[in-house]
């Protein structure tokens, strides 16, 4: 089981995921591929039995959420990142 886990939204968050460069670039698909890439690596491993996603912020019907498309963290409501997990959760069965 993975604790927990997040994804950035900037050029190069996959070699650099804790300390963003000072010159980085903002790119929401950067955090999609990197979504994508770890739900493949783990249906691929049947004895890892879950994962949290960090950075799931509850959002209201009809709430504004544009700063998170603007954001360079984690958040992924409204990004392609959030369109890969619905994806891959939607396959989940219940």
């Amino acid at each position: 089981m993975f604790t927990e886990f997040s994804l950035n939204s900037y050029t190069g968050a996959t070699h650099y995921q804790l300390q963003k460069p000072a010159n980085y670039q903002f790119n929401m698909q950067e955090q999609a591929n990197q979504f994508e890439g770890i739900m493949q690596a783990v249906e691929e491993r049947p004895w890892i039995a879950g994962m949290h996603v960090w950075s799931w912020y509850l959002i209201k019907p009809g709430e504004n959420v544009k700063w998170q498309l603007t954001d360079s963290n984690g958040d992924f409501n409204g990004k392609p990142g959030g369109q890969v997990l619905k994806k891959w959760y939607s396959k989940i069965e219940r």
